[in-house]
């Protein structure tokens, strides 16, 4: 029996509630009726390349911009007399008044049918009563092709709440230049070509498919599987470029094209890839304004939503171009004046728009006009010095608005600009918006090819052009693998390819491509991020045709682990992990589920950058330190290393992080200035054994300490146990039955197996150690080991409380050891133990996953933007919804490793546990006031897949971070 879906992670959560200020690390811990977005091509053409089809005729702009009206129309007064109906929809709908230049163009299907988005208690009914037709269901809104005359009495109807217009797409963008440098000619010398495997391409056309099949450019017989777009199939190459290089790359691919022309049908198409079990898709086309870009706020008919269910439900790896906006970007915040000149844009000879979305995805939107103002330079346009520049207006202002209340709430609107032709004339843009939205980022891209339009920072009247977060939807969600382009001939990153971070600080894009490439169709090269995404499709395909145990998180890791040669560095915003790359086909890896056994080891200190052979001093900002394991007994193949990280002396606020190649956003450990010392247990994957540390801010040194070891074969299994508490100093629950503070330089020898449901013969135990009632001052730390005394702390503890995991070797009797600051520096504290789970000759196996964040409420990541507002807040998760861990019902996870962290605003703690019910009596995260803090922990799934998280305290924002999984 199949569940039902939920949204992304969330199943259920209580008393969300004020965003809370506080960062983690600065960067890395750092019911809507929507209006779907038009998707664009990410192709691009330049004055000398117009991007011409050598087989066929031009073609027509695949969304042209609506045409110059006479008489400027501000839709505000349209929206006013319809207030259902969606402002594109006006002219479609015969609306009195209505003009070409204030609606945009909405394309008609299959003769006068227009394709909407209809929200409502009875959508589907009352579409029926209008005659017209359903094509896709998301979230409660519904998808359908309506005829014309129908749309204002759909409008009407009790029925619905608002009837919006789809966003439309627009293109991002042989024997392929991408071949040879990206190693897949030596894989195709090999005789691997992709064969079994098959790739979906959705596109806005496929204009010249028949003639480039019966060259043999495509594969014979090819042809549009579902075609959306009816007549205008053959109005635009786009697709069939796009198909091209796919083929070229992995030429034993089969291919399935899907024709869409906006949001609605990209998710219906999304809907039938997943229905035909297709596990690769890519799409070279963007949807501005179509989804916040941060994976949870977002329509639910918007390409964005299409791409998180298509991994979450279906496990498609879904690659997307990364758009061609990286010149074409303009950013800002909206002022409290509420009418702001933003941008000026140079006039261009044909028609194109200004797309303005604000960040207020949260709830309903507020009324918000786009202004556009035609002027024409009296001197010189060239002048270095703005004040000799003098404008004079050549036509009045005309402004399209947003819809606003609950009816109306997508920010989003746009503001086309009518074709114009002659020296020194440009556009002011101006945004007009209400006073409480005061400090909201905005952000403009200019659509229908006019990226090389925008004029000279110098004329902008606010914020220079800015084009950073321009990373186009729904290549900026977190489910999809976006794709940055880099010239096949000069091998330098193209200046208009879109560029990040997201909107919620995560790096984009993920990896880059190769365009301006040869190609049959586009003569004679193609250029864009659309010819870039096709490129890592067919490497994707390639791949999985040699190692089909690889999943949408196993092909990812393959790419980025293969990029620049093998070699990749630190992720950046303009090229992510580097350049596409495949490497030889005699050096495959193994399949990437490898699962592996633990080996716990007496504590051995691995890297002090204070002392010893690593001692290099402090670790500066963004600074990261390899840690080679090998020498210290972790074998060759050995998958990751448990080890205790510490941090000392911190001159900053900042976060380390560990992780086996590239730095992800992830977290490990907080500090402050005023922690002389913290330690947190980390897991992170290795690559022949080594693995990086990275310092976010200031300076600090940094201490490593080798708990154990994963590797393929021997070593004991996880198992789980209910959170059981086995020492609590507080209470009589100790040794000696007697409740007092451990003192300085006191032990406590702790029986475990036999308790807890520990059984004898048990190796190791994970277990969760809290420090409580501790001193302002002295700090001191804690030591917990099998048999031998160590110096090596398990947790640090100055000013307040906190906890560690700890995964400890027992000794032959089955007991540990935990020692309060052997070297007689710190004060009486109390000690808590939490049995979490033991690892046996039995039990779970280990599946190391690169770091990936999942959970983050300060910026709507797997959760909407909030806090654990209040006492007893609770969060259930499904595992099978969790990025990076398959979804494999043969051998499903059992439990997670995470790395909770608390942004707390108050006092309290957080407890993850098994299941959906009521938490526990242990506590995960122990956190006071202003503090942040992290811990790891294994969140143990039920048997329907879930876990939970249960706040108590006021205000506490959550950050969760996933380092592999046990089946």
């Amino acid at each position: 029996m199949t569940r039902p879906r939920r949204g992304p992670l969330v199943a259920t959560f209580a008393a969300l509630a004020l965003f809370a200020s506080a960062t983690i690390g600065a960067a890395p811990v750092s019911a809507r009726a929507p209006e779907p977005a038009a998707p664009r091509p990410t192709s691009i053409s330049t004055a000398a390349d117009p991007g011409t089809p050598a087989p066929v005729s031009a073609p027509a702009s695949p969304v042209a911009g609506p045409g110059p009206s006479s008489t400027p129309v501000d839709s505000t007064m349209l929206i006013e007399d319809n207030p259902k109906l969606d402002s594109q929809l006006l002219v479609a709908a015969g609306v009195p008044g209505s003009a070409p230049e204030s609606t945009g163009d909405v394309p008609r299907y299959d003769g006068d049918r227009v394709s909407v988005v209809v929200s409502g208690p009875a959508a589907a009914d009352a579409v029926a009563g209008a005659g017209g037709e359903v094509i896709a269901e998301s979230g409660g809104v519904i998808a359908a092709y309506v005829p014309s005359s129908q749309l204002t009495g759909l409008a009407d109807s009790d029925l619905v709440t608002a009837v919006r217009a789809p966003a439309q797409a627009e293109p991002s963008g042989v024997i392929t230049d991408g071949i040879a440098p990206s190693g897949a000619a030596a894989w195709h010398a090999a005789g691997q070509g992709g064969d079994g495997v098959v790739v979906a391409v959705v596109d806005i056309g496929f204009k010249g498919l028949a003639q480039e099949t019966s060259v043999g450019n495509l594969p014979e017989g090819l042809t549009v599987a579902s075609n959306r777009c009816g007549s205008s199939v053959d109005s635009s190459p786009h697709g069939t470029g796009v198909a091209e290089i796919v083929h070229q790359m992995a030429p034993g691919a089969q291919l399935v094209l899907y024709c869409i022309r906006n949001s609605a049908e990209f998710l219906a198409a999304a809907q039938d890839i997943a229905a035909a079990g297709i596990k690769i898709a890519t799409s070279s086309l963007g949807f501005p304004g179509d989804a916040r870009g941060d994976g949870v706020l977002e329509d639910p008919m918007s390409a964005a939503a299409a791409v998180r269910h298509a991994h979450e439900d279906a496990g498609i790896f879904w690659i997307q171009s990364a758009g061609n906006d990286g010149d074409a970007h303009f950013r800002g915040t909206l002022d409290a004046s509420g009418s702001q000149r933003v941008d000026t844009v140079s006039a261009m000879s044909f028609a194109n728009a200004a797309a303005l979305e604000w960040d207020q995805w949260a709830g309903p939107v507020s009324n918000v006009k786009v202004c556009v103002t035609q002027f024409r330079y009296l001197d010189d346009p060239d002048s270095s010095d703005p004040a000799l520049l003098i404008e004079s207006p050549t036509g009045s202002e005309s402004c399209s608005a947003s819809n606003s209340g609950p009816s109306g709430d997508v920010p989003r609107v746009t503001r086309s600009m009518p074709a114009v032709s002659g020296a020194g004339l440009f556009y002011a843009v101006r945004i007009s918006s209400p006073p409480a939205l005061s400090g909201s980022r905005f952000d403009i891209t200019y659509t229908y090819g006019t990226w090389n339009g925008v004029s000279s920072p110098k004329l902008s009247s606010n914020d220079p052009l800015v084009t950073g977060g321009s990373i186009t939807s729904p290549a900026s969600s977190p489910y999809a693998f976006a794709v940055g382009a880099v010239d096949a001939t000069s091998k330098h990153r193209e200046d208009f390819s879109s560029v990040g971070p997201t909107i919620d600080g995560r790096t984009k894009p993920d990896i880059a491509g190769y365009d301006n490439t040869l190609s049959n169709i586009y003569t004679p090269r193609f250029l864009g991020t659309s010819a870039a995404a096709p490129s890592v499709a067919g490497i994707a395909a390639l791949l999985l045709a040699a190692i089909p145990t690889l999943d949408a998180a196993g092909l990812k890791g393959e790419l980025l682990a293969r990029a620049n040669a093998g070699a990749p560095s630190a992720a950046d915003n303009r090229t992510g992990a580097g350049l596409l790359s495949l490497g030889s086909p005699t050096s495959q890896p193994a399949p990437a589920l490898i699962t592996s056994r633990f080996t716990a080891v007496d504590p051995v200190r691995i890297r002090d950058t204070r002392y010893g052979p690593g001692a290099i001093g402090q670790v500066g900002p963004g600074q990261e330190i390899t840690v080679d394991a090998g020498p210290f007994g972790v074998p060759a193949g050995a998958t990751a290393v448990v080890i205790n990280l510490t941090g000392d002396g911190a001159t900053a606020s900042t976060v380390l992080a560990a992780y086996p190649r590239l730095f992800a956003g992830t977290s490990n450990l907080n500090l402050a200035p005023g922690d002389a010392t913290a330690a947190a247990s980390v897991t992170v994957p290795v690559v022949n054994g080594t693995f990086r540390v990275r310092n976010h801010n200031g300076y600090i040194q940094v201490i490593v300490d080798l708990l154990g070891f994963y590797a393929p074969g021997s070593g004991a299994g996880y198992s789980s146990v209910p959170p059981t508490r086995v020492l609590d100093t507080r209470t009589s629950l100790t040794p000696s039955g007697t409740a007092a503070p451990v003192p300085p330089t006191g032990v406590l020898a702790v029986q475990i197996t036999g308790r807890a449901g520990v059984p004898v013969g048990a190796t190791a135990v994970a277990i969760n150690l809290t420090v409580a009632d501790v001193p302002v001052y002295p700090g001191g730390y804690i030591s917990v080991y099998p048999t031998a005394f160590t110096t090596f702390s398990t947790l640090n503890y100055l000013g307040f409380d906190r906890a560690n995991l700890a995964i400890v070797k027992l000794d032959p009797t089955g007991k540990l050891r935990v020692q309060n600051a052997p070297t007689g520096t710190g004060g009486p504290v109390n000690l808590i133990v939490d049995v979490l789970g033991y690892y046996s000759n039995g039990g779970a196996s280990f599946v190391p996953r690169t770091p990936n964040r999942i959970i983050d409420t300060r910026v709507s990541i797997g959760m909407p933007t909030g806090a654990f507002a209040a006492d007893g807040s609770r969060a259930s998760f499904d595992r099978d919804q969790v990025p990076a861990i398959p979804r494999s019902p043969g051998t499903p996870a059992a439990a997670l490793l995470l790395n909770v962290t608390a942004v707390a605003s108050g006092s309290g703690f957080l407890s993850v546990y098994r299941g959906q019910g009521g938490p526990p009596e242990a506590s995960t995260v122990n956190f006071t006031a202003g503090r942040i803090v992290p811990n790891a922990t294994y969140a143990e799934v039920d048997g329907q897949g879930y876990f939970s998280i249960y706040g108590r305290g006021f205000n506490t924002d959550v950050v969760v971070d996933v380092f592999g999984f046990f089946v």
